[in-house]
């Protein structure tokens, strides 16, 4: 990432940090990480021969992705892959970043949002967010812009995933803790694989502070 300064990176994320808290704006920007979180369990439902019914998501940051499941592996995979995929999203924006991927990915991440529209979603908000997520990524996709400003916006991003997903871990981990019955993802697969919801708790933020490590200490600075 070249590109990009180690200062601009650092203020980048500072800038999303503050923005992730601000009133209003904190609100829809952390529905990020709700989108590929249960876009996640919807791609792995699908290739293990699950049915997606729908996918939804609030404004509190939570959200569902409902899904009639063939066997319990599938279900299995489908639950697991949530916190996973938005720990390793953030790694995949970086490789394209780092080779000059930028404007695909956009690209990408448009078409997967329309689809997600047509296909599943159906609910108010949801609708709203992830037509105004597409139009963004078209925007960042067509425009012209020099390439410089458009990996600014992914890495922007990319950091916006890594900090919700890593917050969303602690809550879980926290949720865990004190009420296992209520840790959504956690408690689901406690009741497939009777390992208690606190150690899927503890892997979702392992996985999740590796990735951070790698990113920041091995492949940004």
């Amino acid at each position: 990432m070249e590109a990009l300064s180690t200062w601009s990176k650092v203020i980048i994320a500072f800038i999303v940090l503050i923005l992730m808290y601000t009133k209003y704006i904190g609100t829809h920007l952390r529905t990020v990480n709700t989108f590929f979180h249960e876009t996640s369990h919807a791609l792995i439902a699908l290739l293990f021969g699950n049915k997606v019914k729908e996918i939804n998501f609030n404004t509190d940051q939570s959200g569902s992705c409902l899904s009639i499941s063939k066997s319990k592996f599938a279900t299995f995979m489908t639950s697991i892959s949530g916190y996973i995929g938005c720990s390793l999203i953030p790694l995949a924006l970086v490789y394209a970043i780092e080779h000059r991927g930028v404007e695909i990915t956009f690209l990408i991440i448009a078409i997967l949002a329309l689809i997600t529209i047509l296909l599943y979603i159906r609910k108010t908000y949801s609708l709203v967010w992830t037509m105004g997520f597409v139009a963004v990524n078209i925007i960042c996709y067509m425009i012209p812009m020099t390439l410089l400003i458009k990996t600014y916006i992914l890495y922007s991003i990319m950091i916006l995933l890594l900090l919700s997903n890593t917050r969303s871990c602690f809550h879980l981990l926290y949720i865990a803790f004190v009420n296992p019955k209520q840790s959504g993802d956690c408690a689901l697969l406690k009741k497939i694989t009777h390992i208690p919801s606190l150690l899927w708790a503890l892997l979702f933020n392992a996985i999740n502070i590796f990735v951070i490590y790698k990113i920041f200490f091995e492949i940004l600075f």
